[in-house]
């Protein structure tokens, strides 16, 4: 077999012949068909979540959180909380399927330790239901999915 320049494969030395497959595969592998962009890698062209959001500080917590004329779920997490990790994709699922209901506010406790303490978290995961400015529902620990879609359907009402 010859490449394109004359040179056949039988005399390329091995670790040549190796890098040349692996560049044609790479190159493959990471063509998206609806996008295409120099250095050859993909962008994302998945829709921004808008029911989903992460509290910046105390003030976002207030006004997108407290003030909102819609009904909100808050996480309280921590990027180390394993529970959490396992919470947070059931979580968002749950929050999408209702369509724009409901939102979900995401409070890392690290770093807003105070609004954490203003809510009387003392675990994580701890989920709130605030529902015009006032806690209606709050669930701690690492919920089943039952527990989670009764606490989701109750923060739509």
């Amino acid at each position: 077999m010859k490449l394109g320049n004359g040179t056949s494969l039988r005399l390329m030395p091995p670790i040549m012949l190796r890098s040349l497959l692996l560049r044609r595969l790479w190159s493959c592998s990471t063509r998206h068909p609806l996008v295409e962009v120099s250095g050859r890698r993909p962008l994302s062209v998945s829709a921004a979540r808008r029911d989903v959001f992460t509290v910046q500080d105390e003030e976002d917590f207030r006004t997108r959180v407290l003030d909102s004329q819609n009904n909100v779920i808050v996480d309280f997490t921590a990027v180390w909380c394993p529970p959490c990790k396992i919470l947070k994709p059931r979580l968002e699922a749950a929050v999408a399927a209702t369509n724009g209901a409901v939102d979900l506010a995401v409070v890392d406790i690290d770093e807003l330790g105070e609004v954490a303490l203003d809510h009387d978290v003392q675990a994580v995961p701890t989920l709130m239901v605030v529902k015009k400015g006032q806690v209606t529902e709050k669930v701690v620990g690492l919920v089943d999915e039952d527990r989670l879609t009764a606490l989701v359907e109750k923060a739509k009402m």
